[in-house]
């Protein structure tokens, strides 16, 4: 007979140790709580046997179990425990990992005293070869088929202890709602946190690690068709609190709230059914949020600096008790009741907004989108949501930094306003007749107000004019700035095909700074500009003839004149331009040639200025021209001893006026012919006064 002896010298072999029972998908804290569904009635439980632990390993290796329902001693004896059929493992090229090794049924059941579950301890013993055994140490699995409220298993028939006992109904009652559930309910004190459910746990060996998963819906359904309301460990105190909002939900006039609880081994109880009548009012949706400021898809600083507001249109079936409560991402809420309004309004104020841009802005991104929402609260219950998202940037590139508490000015206060100014004669701030079609400077300082220098500005960084007219708002230009005139006066053009369609008047100009690749500008304050550069006509003076005289214009002859004087009349027609007591000034200037080009004697000039009345306004002024000698007399050539026949010895006189801001009216050109046939002038026919 040949003797082996495991880890005898030349063996090439170790130590054999057998390896310890392993259960499959074992539950609890020390996974040695046999799963229900492994041990089914009339079932054997699979074990497995871990190959890889002897060392010494050998085709015709044997293994086998020791099983008993009783703890075995410290140095136990075949007495003490059921030695199970050998099995072979198969050869050393084919052995699986993990070999499974079955526990009969008998070994299985549960015991009927005690609370709790059955013992079964198991060791492994590994036969080398079919020869010498090694036994590993018992390990205890726990066998558990009873559920919450339900009896220990029968321990009579083909299976003791293992078919399941009855089930009981688990126990559960309502606190806080002895009766139906309704509004009036709702407002109670003790039901401000919802439907408190609370489920009976003083059944039998309750675990901390027990579960439960509850429903609520409109009706019962097994298998549910329903999500879990809850599903996760069993509350210490049994307690599940459904929301007023989930229970405002159903729609049938009865909540239906069911339950069933499962321990470590997947044993579950019988379902807990209850229900609830409800009578709510019918609960309102909120509408779409208004966010106006946000309608052209971006929220930036001229929006924010008074706040945003985020408007709620009052929904159908609202109370006057309802609340709506608004959040701006993830600042703190605002709570308005809607009372009688058929609108609540909110204004979200810029410490929120900045709050909320720089506390999650990042990066080169200046774009933030921001989650407004708006729930509908009815008994501090929410029972209607709506959210929109919104564009925000409140970012800016120098010469200004954003203070996240004070909304930021219309006007940056370290820019200086412009200084507009035109043609000579100049006055800063106004623009007069003399600037009509001509262009306009604006003169920019670009430098701070509270003295020393701006940084450089940034790439694209721009200056640019800005108009506003009666046709609203005029870009005038863009001036690219750099290092070179940053810190300087800048001046710019305003062209007058800005300035003339914009009107008369005090108009607005200023300058902003700006990047293309930035939402947010900056803005100097505005220059009020006097626009004064109307061209005003004034008509031509009109000549006022005697009724007995017939001649047509243009020419005075001697019964064109005027009174015993013998003056010439001119009237000064009525204008808009006129107001009362401004000063006219009538000129009269006589030429001896027709073309204009050779002045008459200086004592032939006549000029007059007299303040407008208020009469005149409407009735025209009267300006006499004379005396006759040597006004009128002079303008003409006096003809020569022996006069021409062939020549015409008249004269020719400009008449016109002026106004202090219109420098001529209209002028009236006239020939003056004062000789008759003999070329003698008018004071030597009879009855002219004075006599020849």
């Amino acid at each position: 007979m040949t003797i082996y002896q495991a880890g005898t010298t030349g063996q090439g072999g170790g130590l054999l140790a057998a390896p310890l029972p392993e259960l499959p998908d074992g539950r609890g804290t020390n996974g040695d709580i046999i799963p229900i569904a492994a041990i089914s009635v009339g079932a054997a439980l699979t074990l497995l046997l871990d190959t890889t632990v002897p060392v010494n390993q050998r085709n015709n290796d044997q293994v086998t179990l020791d099983v008993t329902r009783i703890a075995p001693p410290p140095i136990p004896t075949p007495t003490d425990y059921t030695r199970l059929t050998r099995l072979t493992l198969p050869d050393m090229g084919q052995r699986p990992v993990k070999f499974p090794f079955p526990v009969p049924t008998q070994f299985l059941g549960e015991d009927a005293t005690l609370a709790g579950p059955t013992t079964l301890w198991v060791r492994c013993v590994y036969f080398e070869r079919g020869f010498n055994s090694l036994t590993s140490d018992f390990v205890p699995f726990l066998i558990d088929r009873t559920a919450p409220w339900q009896a220990k298993p029968v321990q009579t028939g083909a299976n003791p202890g293992q078919t399941p006992g009855a089930k009981t109904i688990p126990p559960a009652t309502f606190p806080n709602a002895p009766g139906d559930l309704d509004d009036i309910w709702a407002n109670l004190p003790g039901s401000s946190m919802g439907l408190r459910v609370v489920i009976d746990t003083t059944y039998p060996n309750a675990q901390p690690t027990d579960r439960v998963r509850l429903y609520v819906a409109n009706q019962r359904s097994n298998p549910p068709q329903v999500s879990p309301f809850y599903d996760d460990v069993m509350p210490s105190n049994g307690e599940v609190v459904v929301p007023t909002a989930e229970l405002r939900k159903i729609t049938s006039g009865r909540a239906f709230i069911w339950f069933i609880i499962t321990d470590d081994a997947g044993n579950e109880s019988a379902w807990g059914v209850y229900f609830k009548n409800t009578r709510f009012l019918p609960l309102p949706n909120l509408g779409p949020l208004d966010v106006p400021a946000n309608t052209d898809g971006l929220i930036d600083l001229k929006d924010a600096r008074a706040g945003v507001t985020v408007e709620v249109n009052r929904p159908v079936d609202a109370l006057n008790n309802d609340e709506v409560s608004v959040k701006w991402g993830g600042q703190p809420a605002q709570d308005l009741p809607f009372g009688t309004l058929t609108k609540l309004t909110f204004i979200i104020p810029w410490a929120d907004l900045s709050k909320e841009y720089f506390d999650n802005q990042t990066g080169t991104d200046y774009e933030l989108d921001v989650v407004v929402t708006a729930d509908l609260m009815r008994a501090n219950v929410s029972v209607s949501d709506v959210n929109t998202t919104v564009n925000t940037d409140f970012s800016t590139n120098p010469p200004y930094i954003v203070d996240p508490l004070i909304p930021p000015p219309e006007f940056n206060p370290e820019f200086k306003p412009l200084i507009v100014r035109g043609q000579a004669p100049v006055i800063d701030n106004e623009l007069g007749p003399h600037d009509a079609n001509r262009t306009a400077t604006a003169h920019i300082d670009v430098s701070p107000v509270s003295g020393g220098t701006f940084l450089d500005p940034e790439p694209g960084d721009l200056l640019t004019l800005m108009y506003l007219g009666d046709r609203g708002e005029v870009v005038v230009s863009s001036t690219p700035l750099d290092a070179s005139n940053i810190n300087t006066v800048i001046p710019v053009d305003l062209p007058y095909s800005v300035v003339g369609p914009g009107g008369l008047g005090v108009k607005q100009v200023w300058w902003i700074y700006e990047n293309p690749g930035r939402n947010n500008t900056q803005a100097a304050v505005k220059t009020p500009v006097t626009v004064n550069t109307v061209v005003i006509t004034l008509d031509p003076p009109e000549f006022v003839r005697p009724p007995a005289d017939g001649t047509e214009d243009p020419f005075i002859i001697c019964d064109s004149l005027t009174g015993t004087e013998h003056v010439a009349r001119f009237r000064i027609p009525p204008n808009t331009h006129f107001v009362d007591g401004m000063p006219i000034t009538f000129s009269w200037r006589g030429f001896h040639t027709e073309d204009y080009a050779t002045p008459a004697p200086v004592d032939t000039e006549f000029t007059e200025t007299r303040n407008i009345t208020v009469a005149e306004l409407t009735a025209g002024m009267i300006f006499d021209v004379g005396p006759y000698d040597p006004v009128i007399r002079n303008l003409p050539v006096p003809p020569p001893l022996t006069p021409d026949p062939s020549d015409f010895y008249a004269g020719y006189v400009k008449v016109w006026y002026s106004t202090p801001t219109v420098p001529t009216s209209g002028v009236t050109e006239m020939t003056v012919y004062l000789l008759n046939a003999d070329y003698l002038y008018c004071e030597s026919e009879p009855g002219w006064d004075p006599a020849p």
